[in-house]
């Protein structure tokens, strides 16, 4: 399909205007980014350039290197809205092109991406939310067409958004696998095939190996990540909770002094939290990584000596290794019962994910006179970062539908895949088209695993897979309509 002519140039102009005109409008209300906590962290780690960090450090450098030319929030935030959106036209015109939609499935899919307030306000977050879901979805759009049309510059080009993906969110750890598959069943040379391959896994080798080199000279411990075990212990703990009182089984003696606090922690006064319930502590489901009074940060004072902290790198990773084992052993051991106060409770967070740090929450953007206020009128070198109340209002009520709008493509995605099942020995579909389905679905299926294991969903983690059940809807309903006639003579 060709996207040179007059025509196709008309509207490329029609749609650099559109977005431009939405964005300056929305800057007239919100002239100042979203800022939370989060954001502080981010900032604090680009104005000190640093290497590595609690979160993966992708975007702190976007920041700092942002920051050679300008310390403008507004080119900030300008910068990721025009990225997401062009990674939405680069997918509108992959997907148009290969899957063949009508008019009318290409009017709501532009609907769903270009138009959705949702992205246009996570644009203007300081978070690494709408960089992360633009490289995926310009990663997911070269997957299809590496099966498709594969071109040789795409080799470089894969391997370069599978770590930019990972320098901002270890969720993309599963990205080299799907690419993997993308390459073996596309028409490439073996040569080709092997080079992509290659070059997928050195560039990310090189950046794991830099980031625990670089974890090791300053906690001591080679690891690429300070956190994952934390995590881990802390999806335990919320299981563990309703065994501590009871459990009087031995431990290995590697966890018997963590296992000694968790006891006494659960067996004294303390929070009762659970999973089915996340989204009533500010940790979102973390309360155990985080808490002052919680067992693990207990167990990192007394191991290190000093006020335990996750974020200390100094520290952390020391007691990453031993939580990561801990962990194992109590969900080996508890099975069932993680998977009833674990699993389950984040199935449901995933189908119907909370809006966190997007719903109505007013003073979260407000409320910002003290020391990270500080920090952030230094990067950006403005006196104000609060828009006003009332639009702030007026956002949590714009978005207030998504967690709803959520749920109902989570269900339409399951009924398409029935559909799809009953009806795969009775349509004909093209290999690569099929091809291109299979590796859609997988994607979305492996995002549900990663999360459902890990940690509640919150809105936020499902940008990426949502645009592509939404397609999949859409794409299953204009299949049918074009082959009404076929398929009811079978």
């Amino acid at each position: 399909m060709q996207y040179k002519s007059p025509k196709h140039l008309l509207y490329l102009f029609l749609f650099l205007i559109t977005i431009i005109l939405i964005w300056i409008i929305f800057k007239q209300f919100y002239p100042y980014p979203f800022i939370t906590l989060d954001s502080v962290m981010y900032i604090d780690s680009a104005s000190k350039n640093l290497d590595i960090d609690y979160w993966p450090i992708g975007y702190s450098k976007l920041i700092h290197f942002i920051g050679q030319f300008s310390h403008s929030s507004t080119l900030l935030v300008t910068i990721q809205y025009l990225v997401i959106q062009c990674s939405f036209l680069y997918l509108y015109i992959t997907l148009k092109s290969i899957f063949k939609l009508n008019r009318w499935g290409c009017y709501l899919i532009l609907l769903f991406t270009v138009f959705n307030p949702l992205f246009i306000i996570a644009s203007n977050h300081i978070m690494s939310d709408a960089l992360f879901t633009a490289i995926t979805i310009i990663w997911i759009s070269q997957l299809l067409n590496i099966i498709v049309r594969p071109k040789h510059y795409m080799l470089y080009t894969q391997a370069i958004l599978v770590l930019l993906s990972l320098t901002l969110r270890y969720t993309a750890l599963y990205y080299p696998v799907i690419t993997i598959w993308a390459f073996s069943i596309s028409s490439l040379k073996f040569r080709e095939k092997a080079l992509g391959v290659i070059l997928t896994f050195m560039f990310l080798g090189v950046f794991i190996q830099y980031t625990r080199l670089k974890m090791e000279s300053i906690s001591g411990v080679r690891s690429f990540s300070s956190s994952n075990g934390w995590k881990k212990a802390n999806n335990a703990l919320y299981m563990y909770s309703n065994l501590a009182t009871t459990d009087t089984s031995s431990v290995p003696v590697s966890f018997r002094l963590i296992h000694k606090i968790v006891k006494s922690y659960f067996k004294g006064p303390h929070q009762k939290v659970d999973l089915f319930h996340y989204q009533e502590e500010p940790s979102y489901g973390c309360f155990y990584m985080f808490s002052p009074q919680s067992p693990l940060i207990k167990y990192d004072s007394v191991k290190t000596g000093t006020l335990g902290d996750l974020h200390n790198l100094k520290t952390s990773p020391r007691c990453n290794v031993v939580f990561n084992s801990y962990a194992n052993y109590l969900i080996q051991k508890y099975p069932l019962q993680y998977i009833k106060s674990v699993i389950i409770p984040n199935l449901i967070a995933y189908y119907s994910p909370i809006l966190e740090i997007y719903g109505d929450h007013t003073p979260l953007y407000s409320e910002w006179t003290d020391y990270y206020g500080g920090v952030i009128r230094s990067w950006f070198n403005i006196k104000n970062i609060s828009n006003p109340s009332k639009y702030l209002h007026i956002r949590g009520v714009i978005l207030s539908p998504s967690t709803l709008i959520f749920s109902m493509i989570h269900s339409f995605f399951l009924l398409s895949l029935f559909i799809i099942v009953a009806l795969i020995n009775f349509i004909r579909l093209n290999k690569n088209i099929l091809f291109c389905l299979i590796v859609l679905i997988t994607i979305c299926l492996i995002n549900f695993l990663f999360y459902i294991t890990l940690s509640p969903s919150i809105l936020r983690f499902q940008f990426n897979t949502i645009i592509i059940e939404f397609f999949i809807f859409i794409w299953l309903i204009d299949f049918l309509i074009k082959n009404k006639n076929t398929l009811n003579n079978k």
